[in-house]
């Protein structure tokens, strides 16, 4: 069996709850989301914040501004994209969306097969309501993005059940035991509106917060096992497209479930396929624009056609999709993106270096990842007073890896540290600042 992934809890998985964040006393008006990863205190620096910065958003701003105007003026004076839309998307968006990841991915992707969406979120948050009941299974990596793990137990009321995360994914063999147990004596019948068992959420590509990325070997065994038993794979997709060079944008999830069976037991066959993929503006972009997508196959469209929140929407931020198409048809996003790839490349070579050459390699372990905006540290005590001791003593904020597990009770010798907000320089004194407060912990509180 592989090694299970630093922070991955062992043996069997149960349901669990989420610890959440304590309630911040800053301003929602004024701060950015994740108000525990950020300081009004200007001398305390964020390892913790996973967004973009202010230089970032500034040339975003530029995008925005010429995008707005294009969108305006190729429009026809009965303004459709002002007005109420199709609940999938307008095809110009659908089109030109369809276009930018068929260069990005390097195959195509069909426009059909795309719905618009406010972000991977409103993504999961709308798959999950359409096609599953209050109460329903949903599996989950171990360890998993936090705010993913509260919405499907808190806002939506699903039960979770944690799968061990690997160096290359999932343990498939652990996996396969927990569904063959958690199928045993039920009663599920698909149907036509609810094709499927169970769900299992996914970061498939630069992990949130390992960094890690799915093998092809496991990308295939989920496929299978998915069409086994049933489960719809809802992909969080929204750092694949941060690859840097020389890596290369590897074949999605979905890519392997391009043939997926009928599924048995239903007449007539229904041809559901298996996995969804989720994209965001947020990342390739600036997250105020909140525009996102779901790419899915037919028969998944389908169902979400009929949904009523869309019906009733007319097409979810429908103006924001007309800039956002604007933006593809006028080259700006690709340059704007080729940019931000640029400047997270190096940041993350630096972060990378600089922990080869301040920490001891025998008692720190980092992960390497080739995109995405997280490096995974591994630390010999618990990293939960350390966080806290580290931001009042030193001015820097990194998230403990507690918050990543999905009973609160594991990864907690880990650190999540975020290399996307700070400036080059910024981030370079931050590391300084956290490596000095590691091993100065460390030799006051042992592995404590």
């Amino acid at each position: 069996m592989r090694a299970v992934l630093p922070g991955a809890a062992r043996g069997r998985s149960s349901a669990g709850v989420l610890h959440t964040r304590a309630a911040s006393s800053k301003s929602a008006m004024t701060s950015p989301k994740d108000l525990e990863d950020l300081s009004s205190d200007a001398n305390v620096l964020s390892l913790a914040y996973g967004g973009h910065n202010e230089d970032i958003l500034n040339k975003a701003k530029e995008l925005l501004a010429e995008s707005t105007r294009h969108a305006l003026e190729v429009e026809p004076p009965t303004c459709p994209n002002l007005n109420y839309g199709p609940q999938l998307g307008s095809d110009r968006f659908r089109s030109s969306l369809a276009s930018f990841l068929s260069r990005r991915y390097g195959r195509e992707v069909k426009s059909e097969r795309l719905v618009l969406t406010c972000g991977a979120t409103h993504a999961l948050h709308l798959v999950t309501s359409q096609l599953f009941s209050e109460g329903g299974l949903v599996l989950v990596e171990e360890p998993s993005y936090y705010l993913a793990l509260g919405l499907l137990k808190d806002d939506l009321g699903m039960r979770l059940v944690s799968v061990p995360l690997e160096e290359d994914g999932p343990n498939l063999a652990l996996l396969e035991h927990q569904l063959t147990k958690l199928r045993a004596g039920s009663q599920f019948k698909p149907t036509p509106r609810r094709p499927f068992w169970c769900l299992m959420y996914l970061i498939p590509d630069h992990h949130n917060p390992t960094g890690a990325s799915i093998s092809e070997e496991k990308r295939r065994g989920l496929v299978e096992l998915a069409r086994r038993f049933d489960v719809l794979l809802f992909c969080d997709d929204v750092y694949n497209l941060l690859t840097y060079p020389p890596a290369r944008v590897g074949p999605l999830l979905i890519t392997y479930d391009r043939d997926s069976p009928p599924t048995p037991g239903v007449t007539p066959p229904i041809p559901v396929g298996h996995v969804v993929s989720a994209g965001t503006f947020s990342k390739i972009c600036a997250p105020g624009v909140r525009v996102g997508w779901l790419e899915a196959p037919p028969r998944m469209i389908e169902i979400l056609s009929e949904s009523k929140i869309l019906f009733s929407g007319g097409a979810v931020n429908g103006f924001m999709s007309s800039v956002m198409a604007s933006a593809i048809q006028l080259g700006l996003l690709d340059k704007h993106l080729d940019g931000i790839i640029a400047v997270l490349q190096e940041k993350l070579e630096l972060t990378l270096a600089f922990l080869g050459r301040t920490l001891p390699p025998e008692r720190y372990h980092w992960s390497v990842p080739c995109g995405g905006f997280y490096v995974w540290l591994r630390c010999p005590f618990d990293t939960v007073p350390f966080a806290a001791w580290c931001e009042k003593n030193r001015g820097v904020l990194a998230r403990a890896g507690a918050a990543f597990s999905v009973n609160g009770s594991g990864c907690q010798h880990h650190l999540r540290i975020s290399i996307s907000y700070l400036s080059r320089d910024s981030l370079q004194e931050a590391l300084s600042r956290l490596c000095d407060a590691l091993l100065e912990y460390e030799a006051e509180h042992g592995g404590k």
